[in-house]
């Protein structure tokens, strides 16, 4: 009986060699591009550098273990040297784009796997042929250690880890299938020889996919980061925008009070100037009509009368005075002392300031008048009142005084000291300007020295503020 004779193994034809040839090598460059292009992009995902360069070197090892089976000759030339090689790039690739996603140290890698595989890849070089067992078992050491990587990942439920781990159980599976075949342990077919390849193909997908995957995750996590930073800034620029319109609010409503003060030292039309320019220039008006007023017998009363009762009291009637003037529309210009002064027809002021500076005068005898009618204290004042021309302006650059200065404020103060206490004394000029609203007694004639003699006149008790 003839001994059995093992049948030759069934290998495909060289066109259907070559057709794969060009398929996993063009699949591989594909992806290769795609990741660098993508390191391009973002330098800073150094995993899709190491991935294209292990797409690459794989899809180089692919083209030259086709090359041997197209030209058997090839296998201790170019394409011997070549997939020498690639097995040694592609596996340092492999685990670099693994430890680059997982982030695990790289020393033992550097110190003691590259050299190695490099020397081994060296060795396959120079000596083309049948590959070395040695690169055999890179290859396996590899694989484990790949496996060992994505074991962990797994169990960590890192995205993407399974989808790693089937890619290469299915490159092992068909590994072992083609190791089986050739040792006439698996049926052998035309296209087993095609098995490793595409094993290895899958593997570069399932890689490529996970490299894909773990940088939108990458990405979406920077994204959400950015959003919530995004977030946090216009919470915090809101915060800040609610403190300046709280702040905002605080500083109006304090220049409201600075202003408010300055209207009252001021007339308006000169603290706007001064709050523009920072100084006011001086004015001349005419015809304004100074009311200057003091209390009879006030040194005998300040010798008697405590300090703080005395102050109390002219703190009240001057209070009293100065809601007069408001609402007479007088501006009042200072107190000295017990001296009080107040000016009509200056600028935005009502007309018919002559007027309405004999109504507030008359107005404070008759507040004087019913304080003395219940208070321990009697006061008498004298009111002395002339129209004419005024230079005004702010004296001072602390403790701002706004005055007037004159002959007019000189004669004004004459009529109050030669007036009668409870009577408002009147220039000849003023009484012209008010006569025909006021009811007066002539008091003959006043020496004002520098001036001469000037008519004075006093409005009748009769008349009604």
């Amino acid at each position: 009986m003839n001994p059995a004779v093992t049948p030759p193994p069934l290998v495909a034809s060289h066109d259907a060699l070559f057709a794969h040839q060009m398929l996993c090598a063009g699949v591989a460059l594909v992806l290769a591009l795609l990741h660098w292009a993508l390191f391009a992009f973002e330098p800073r995902r150094r995993e899709n550098f190491f991935c294209g360069l292990f797409v690459a070197t794989f899809g180089t090892l692919v083209f030259a273990n086709f090359a041997t089976l197209l030209d058997p000759a090839t296998i201790t030339g170019w394409a011997g040297r070549l997939f020498a090689a690639s097995i040694a790039f592609a596996a340092m690739s492999w685990l670099l784009t693994l430890h680059t996603v997982f982030a695990t140290p790289r020393r033992w890698f550097w110190l003691g796997f590259a050299p190695v595989a490099l020397a081994l890849g060296a060795w396959g070089v120079a000596a083309p042929g049948p590959w070395p067992v040695a690169l055999l078992v890179l290859v396996l050491v590899t694989a484990v250690i790949a496996a060992v990587e994505i074991g962990h990942a797994w169990r960590e439920g890192r995205p993407g880890a399974r989808l790693l781990g089937a890619g290469m159980t299915i490159f092992a599976l068909l590994v072992v299938y083609s190791a089986l075949r050739s040792l006439n342990l698996a049926p052998d077919t035309p296209w087993a020889v095609f098995a490793p390849a595409y094993g290895g193909i899958c593997a570069a997908l399932t890689l490529s996919l996970f490299v894909a995957q773990s940088h939108a995750e990458l990405s979406r996590r920077a994204l959400a980061h950015e959003h919530e930073k995004q977030a946090l800034i216009e919470a915090k620029n809101a915060e800040l925008e609610g403190l300046v319109a709280a702040r905002t609010g605080e500083l109006r409503a304090e220049k409201g009070k600075v202003d408010e003060l300055l209207y009252n030292i001021l007339p308006r039309e000169t603290a706007d100037e001064l709050k523009a320019t920072g100084r006011a220039q001086p004015r001349r008006f005419e015809d304004v009509t100074i009311l200057f007023t003091d209390f009879k017998g006030f040194t005998n009363t300040v010798s008697a009368m405590p300090a703080d009762k005395l102050v109390s009291e002219l703190n009240e009637i001057f209070n009293h005075f100065d809601d007069l003037m408001d609402r007479h529309g007088v501006q009042k210009i200072k107190t000295i002392g017990d001296a009080y002064m107040a000016a009509g027809g200056l600028p935005g002021q009502p007309p018919d300031g002559a007027g309405r500076v004999v109504d507030a005068a008359l107005g404070m005898i008759a507040c004087l008048e019913e304080r003395n009618a219940r208070s321990a204290v009697k006061w008498q004042m004298r009111l002395g009142v002339h129209t004419g021309i005024v230079v005004a302006g702010v004296v001072g650059k602390r403790r701002l005084i706004y005055d007037l200065f004159g002959d007019t404020v000189n004669i004004a103060s004459r009529m109050e000291s030669h007036g009668t206490p409870g009577r408002v004394n009147l220039s000849a000029y003023s009484y012209d300007l008010v006569r025909a609203r006021f009811d007066c007694d002539y008091l003959g004639k006043v020496d004002i020295k520098g001036k001469g003699e000037i008519d004075m006149y006093s409005v009748k008790p009769s008349a009604a503020a």
